[in-house]
């Protein structure tokens, strides 16, 4: 039996809606089963932390840390000086981020091997618990 180019391309469209919606609702299935189950597990939106569950979106479940770095005086990188990390991004949505407080501080440690005079760093960074300001002479 043979088949034309048509008929195979006509059958093979077909197939392919229904395959993808089977596949969405599996995937779909796996996420409300795991996003029930962090919920059983003692999840409060905004309140506490998910736990990890296999098949979740543990988008949410990474702490997030931010901060803000300052050096005073800026450092001489451009002609109008660097006197913030978020001055060495351009200027999109957010400032460049790293994952955790101490990523932030190496960065700033990072940024003093630029200085051309004693500069001193300025952090206020915002972690789950509260706001932490750090300062620091660079070495």
């Amino acid at each position: 039996m043979q088949f034309s180019p048509t008929q195979l391309s006509l059958s093979s469209l077909a197939r392919r809606p229904g395959i993808a919606l089977s596949f969405m609702l599996a995937i779909g299935a796996l996420q409300v089963t795991a996003y029930v189950r962090q919920f059983e597990l003692g999840f409060v939106p905004f309140k506490s932390v998910p736990t990890r569950v296999p098949f979740s979106w543990d988008m949410f479940t990474i702490p997030i840390e931010r901060c803000g770095i300052a050096w005073e005086p800026a450092l001489p990188l451009t002609p109008a000086g660097v006197p913030s990390l978020r001055s060495l991004a351009p200027a999109l949505e957010w400032d460049p981020v790293y994952n955790t407080v101490p990523d932030y501080l190496a960065a700033a440690q990072f940024g003093c091997r630029f200085r051309a005079a004693p500069t001193r760093v300025h952090a206020t960074c915002l972690t789950q618990q509260r706001v932490v300001q750090y300062a620091f002479d660079c070495p």
